[in-house]
């Protein structure tokens, strides 16, 4: 399924996805196999402060409670030739939405890729540490044991108790929902940590497996590492304003507009200095992105020319809806595709035609009815005496009123299997297209842990492809 089929992506991803010429005077590479290898033999070779970022690494790889394929991944990392595979996560709580997942998940892959190809590559996750979005990362949803959507919210700067905090998750979990992942949840949020660090930390111990690296920009030393990468922009704010300005401009006018609009400077400068501050620290030679992502690099690239260092390749993160069982016999029943889901509840049930379902059944009883009884008045006319025209009338009294009977009895049974289909199909367009929008930003990844375990991310991982940049589809049970 294409991209541009699903609500929410940018015009930028869209067109680069696809190499529309009207891209390239912002992004002049292509997410290709081929383009990835020769711009990562580039990169390999630029230098980066590799022992001081690794012995950082070390440290917080311990606060993260990470595992040996980290730590091994780490002492990769400070040879020279390793490259970094990077991906940026947004302050969540919980894990946040299904796409941080599919974001690490996709780094890691892309990592195995370009090491099998000969490139040794590490994959990493840049823990951000300011987000326009704050309030909607307060808060992830799940579907409940009715399959309606629930929200869960917590205070990003204040924890809840713990026990209070796994009290509204077990409240809003599906049911049967796995301890292990509570466990996990458990041993996270006991370390006192800030919401969006613990959301952090529970994601790292998921893809740990994988050795996903860890980091957080805000622990001393990071900031001092990239000093030098930023002087030139501080020392002349003005200039640095202009190009910004210029760059931004120019990506309006070509239909580019940034994806948060409410305080696009401060977000645009930020967006560009964070950009630097990962090259320049890191030998990073992919960049996993989404939409705002993309529209943040591509303000960069200028500023990477001033300072002289080489982009990164953007690559989009692997974008994809989870199908159970239960939704796709749905889906199939009723002839629908993914895409129908995205035009809303009511318009899927108008198309299948259930909102019509109980007025259509009653209705189709009204012309047998009254020709029925035409017929018996036709009979009665040819009585010959008044005896068996009585007798007529009184059979027709009871044919009518053994029809109504049967009439109010195939209502009701339409109307129970209308209920019936009607909670399937909501059901289907909760789990997949939720409030009409793709599942991977409207749904946690806490959801699918609890309903199958922590053994649905190796299957996530064995079936999604990083080298389609299609939306893909993958049947979890």
């Amino acid at each position: 399924m294409r991209l541009r089929a699903l609500p929410g992506y940018s015009a930028l991803l869209l067109d680069y996805v696809e190499d529309a010429p009207s891209v390239r005077p912002f992004l002049s590479f292509h997410p290709d196999r081929e383009t990835l290898l020769s711009h990562t033999a580039q990169v390999t070779v630029r230098r980066s402060p590799r022992d001081a970022v690794c012995k950082l690494l070390s440290e917080q790889a311990a606060e993260f409670q990470s595992g040996e394929q980290v730590r091994e991944n780490i002492r990769l990392l400070r040879e020279p030739g390793t490259a970094v595979v990077l991906t940026s996560l947004a302050p969540s709580i919980l894990g946040g939405p299904l796409c941080l997942l599919l974001r690490c998940l996709t780094a890691a892959k892309l990592a195995r890729e370009l090491s099998q190809a000969g490139v040794p590559s590490v994959p990493l996750a840049w823990i951000q540490t300011e987000d326009s979005r704050r309030n909607s990362a307060c808060s992830i949803s799940v579907l409940n044991a009715d399959s309606k959507l629930a929200r869960l919210s917590l205070d990003e700067s204040v924890p809840d108790p713990l026990e209070e905090t796994l009290q509204k998750i077990l409240q809003i979990a599906p049911p049967n929902w796995d301890s292990e992942v509570v466990d996990i949840l458990r041993s996270v949020l006991a370390r006192g940590t800030r919401v969006a660090l613990a959301s952090a930390a529970f994601l790292a111990l998921l893809v740990d497996a994988w050795g996903v690296v860890f980091l957080d920009p805000r622990k001393p030393g990071y900031q001092a590492l990239a000093a030098n990468t930023v002087a030139p922009l501080k020392k002349d704010p003005t200039k640095t304003l202009a190009l910004l300005g210029e760059r931004s401009a120019m990506l309006a006018q070509a239909g580019y507009d940034s994806p948060q609009r409410a305080s696009a400077e401060d977000n645009d400068e930020n967006a560009v200095e964070t950009c630097l501050v990962q090259n320049s620290v890191l030998p990073v030679a992919v960049l996993v992105a989404g939409s705002s992502d993309l529209h943040g690099f591509s303000l960069a690239v200028p500023f990477f020319q001033e300072i002289g260092q080489a982009p990164p390749l953007p690559w989009p993160r692997v974008s994809a809806t989870l199908v159970d069982a239960r939704s796709r016999k749905t889906l199939e029943k009723y002839k629908l595709v993914l895409e129908d889901l995205f035009a809303g509840q009511q318009e899927v049930l108008r198309t299948t035609g259930l909102r019509e379902a109980e007025h259509q059944a009653a209705s189709r009883f009204d012309p047998l009815i009254a020709g029925i009884e035409s017929r018996i008045q036709k009979m009665a006319a040819l009585a010959p005496d008044e005896g068996l025209e009585a007798e007529v009338r009184s059979s027709r009294e009871k044919i009518l009123y053994q029809l109504g009977k049967l009439k109010d009895r195939f209502v009701s049974a339409s109307i129970v299997r209308r209920e019936a289909a009607i909670r399937q199909l909501e059901r289907a367009c909760n789990s997949l297209a939720p409030e009409s929008q793709p599942q991977e930003r409207k749904l946690g990844a806490l959801h699918f842990l609890l309903r199958y375990s922590c053994a649905i991310i190796p299957r996530i991982y064995d079936k999604i492809t990083v080298w389609s940049h299609d939306h893909q589809i993958i049947d979890v049970d």
